[in-house]
């Protein structure tokens, strides 16, 4: 199922997000309809405060040239923990892809 994006400005784009706790909810579901919302807003990420939910939850999809050969980068993260930061500078060029602006 496609879901409504909330646009910038909307409060719960601001709020921290919480865990989610094991039988809290469908996972397996909302992972599902979370990516369907992504591919069909032609995205490459999305988080579930975009869809109205304050919950950490995100997926990840999108497509990068590597030795000549396509690769589809596909994520979907419960939890997400930042275990190693690292203070190298990256650079990328592209549109912005944030579907809430």
């Amino acid at each position: 199922m496609i879901l409504p994006i909330y646009l910038y400005g909307q409060p719960v784009l601001r709020r921290p997000t919480e865990e989610l706790e094991p039988g809290e909810l469908d996972v397996k579901e909302l992972v599902a309809n979370m990516y369907e919302t992504l591919l069909a807003a032609e995205g490459c990420g999305l988080a579930a405060p975009q869809i109205g939910r304050n919950i950490r939850a995100l997926v990840v999809y999108y497509e990068d040239e590597v030795d000549g050969e396509t690769k589809v980068i596909d994520h979907r993260l419960i939890n997400p923990k930042i275990i190693l930061e690292s203070v190298k500078e990256t650079y990328l060029s592209g549109g912005e892809g944030c579907l809430s602006v």
